[in-house]
């Protein structure tokens, strides 16, 4: 069993390179490496497909996994769903019967389970794709100055990306393995940890290497390819998580010089299929209404994942009476914790955006009842819930003022940081000023203004909860306590007392009591059991688990 595992492994992580010319398609093939890598346009294609790699539907068994979920991607539904519900924000919904989600929800999860198996995997798979590019495009000659210029744009494009996943990886695993070439054998897989600290020193590496790339957007048909922009904005989250203040603050400074990118003046906006890279979005997941199901495509599949089961009433969007999708046996695999619902002010404009609070709830659609769930990914466009071309922001001007507002708070420039914090509040239509002028409290504010902003956009409040902040604390040891302070009733004799037949509060129960029985537990998540048994040189296994 253990060679059967450890041969699936390797097959995954040399995994045949891409062919493919649109986003749209299915990139994955059975292209031979050895005949591959010979023109700019063989170099064009993989760099497609490694952008398809973030959020390409796969299903269960492609990966060697039992499972076929829909929605599997690396930035796709299953990914949404597992770190959303890891955090103070989401419960399990109204159908949430997924073991492994529901034990994420309860804090109960183990290293056994295809959930996380399945992301840890397909974080190894980007890498090596971004690693064959690395490795392969630079031995491509040129014929004129512009194939020579895109091949040195395609492999820095390679290296932001394969920055990204190790970035996130570190984040998730802490110690990970550092491997820069591609992987084709069996001989060069069974590798060890890295530590986290010379991981870094790589990513930094990698992105200052892209910071050459053009700091003007692409046109739209290749608006979902990385600029100087979103290599300075990941910059940004990497000088944070360093607490290197002013690093971040000179490439914020960089961003908020450039013309180009502002603030949507409406918040919806972020999220409109018609609005994609254009003023705020820096660097998306592009996703596309295609039609398709089951485990291929690249729609994006988290707009379904709590789509209620009878449907929920009709909405004004801009104006205009939307009709939802009213099919019976609505997903809702994950649901809104209320604890999130209840910080928002009665004026705050992303509610609506963010937010529908009332479902049916009988099969006549006949009864309405307060419910919130999200609706941040929905598409009107489209009358299928799952069929949704709504982008996933990874990386948007908000994060940047509010990375850029927690930086200048640091430093102890509370008239900066306040500046930038305010302008994230205005656009949602909370015009009161903070006058704070306390480290601590105006950090407090910038971190509570993130968890309003991002709700939904689930690796944002992930990430905020277990990394150090400026303080020397970690967030989560405030913010899962705090869910039992946040005013949640549950069910009481028999009586559902806020509309969620008690999600909120019983996960709330249980993350606090498990959170408090082991808290440094929590900060890494568990290295899959069956990679282990693939590869022992990751060993030790991350605290606790």
């Amino acid at each position: 069993m253990k060679q059967f595992i450890y041969i699936l492994n390797t097959l995954i992580l040399s995994m045949q390179l891409i062919s493919c010319v649109s986003l749209e398609e299915d990139v994955r093939s059975n292209v031979s490496t050895t005949n591959y890598y010979n023109t700019v346009e063989d170099a064009e294609a993989a760099s497609i497909g490694l952008y398809s790699n973030l959020t390409h539907n796969y299903s269960g068994q492609e990966l060697g996994l039992a499972q076929t979920s829909q929605g599997v991607g690396y930035y796709n539904r299953m990914s949404f769903i597992s770190f959303g519900t890891l955090t103070d924000n989401d419960t399990p919904g109204q159908k949430g019967n997924d073991a492994e989600y529901r034990a994420t929800c309860y804090f109960n999860h183990t290293p056994v389970g295809s959930k996380f198996q399945h992301f840890y995997r397909l974080g190894w798979e980007i890498i090596n794709n971004a690693n064959s590019i690395i490795d392969r495009v630079p031995k491509i000659e040129g014929k004129n100055q512009a194939e020579i210029d895109k091949l040195d744009r395609i492999v820095k494009e390679a290296k932001f990306i394969r920055a990204l996943i190790y970035f996130n990886s570190i984040r998730f695993y802490g110690d990970v393995p550092l491997i820069v070439h591609e992987t084709t054998s069996l001989s060069n897989l069974k590798v060890y940890k890295t530590p986290k600290a010379d991981v870094l020193v790589q990513i930094k590496q990698d992105l200052n290497d892209a910071l050459s790339l053009p700091s003007t957007r692409y046109s739209d048909a290749d608006g979902f390819r990385v600029n100087s922009v979103a290599v300075r904005a990941l910059l940004i989250d990497v000088a944070l998580y360093e607490h290197d203040w002013q690093g971040a603050v000179g490439h914020g400074d960089a961003i908020i010089q450039n013309s180009e990118y502002s603030l949507f003046d409406d918040f919806a906006d972020v999220f409109s299929t018609t609005q994609k890279n254009k003023k705020e979005h820096i660097f998306d997941a592009y996703y596309y209404a295609d039609g398709t199901s089951g485990g291929s495509g690249n729609t994006n599949r988290r707009a379904g994942a709590d789509f209620p089961v009878y449907g929920y009433p009709a909405k004004t969007v801009n104006g205009v009476v939307v009709t939802p999708a009213l099919e019976q046996n609505g997903s809702a695999s994950d649901g809104v914790n209320l604890a999130l619902r209840n910080q928002y002010k009665t004026n705050d404009k992303r509610v609506w955006a963010t937010f529908a609070d009332y479902i049916y709830s009988n099969s006549a659609r006949t009864k309405k009842i307060y419910y919130p769930h999200l609706i941040k990914f929905r598409d009107y466009t489209t009358s299928v819930p799952t069929n949704s071309g709504v982008n996933y922001p990874i990386l948007r001007l908000a994060g940047v003022y509010l990375n850029y507002a927690e930086a200048q708070n640091e430093l102890g420039n509370f008239a900066k940081a306040r500046e930038y914090l305010n302008k994230v509040r205005h656009r949602a239509g909370v015009f009161e000023n903070t006058s704070l002028a306390d480290k601590d409290l105006l950090r407090d504010s910038i971190f509570h203004e993130r968890r309003l902003e991002f709700a939904g956009e689930v690796f944002n409040r992930y990430f905020d909860l277990v990394r150090l902040n400026g303080s020397g604390h970690y967030l989560m040891e405030k913010a899962i306590p705090a869910l039992l302070n946040s005013g949640l009733k549950g069910v009481v004799d028999g009586v559902d007392k806020d509309g969620d037949k008690g999600l909120s509060y019983e996960t709330s129960v249980s993350k606090n009591a498990n959170y408090a029985a082991n808290p440094t537990k929590y900060l890494l998540l568990p290295i899959p059991y069956v990679e282990l048994l693939a590869n022992p040189n990751l060993l030790p296994q991350n605290y606790g688990w």
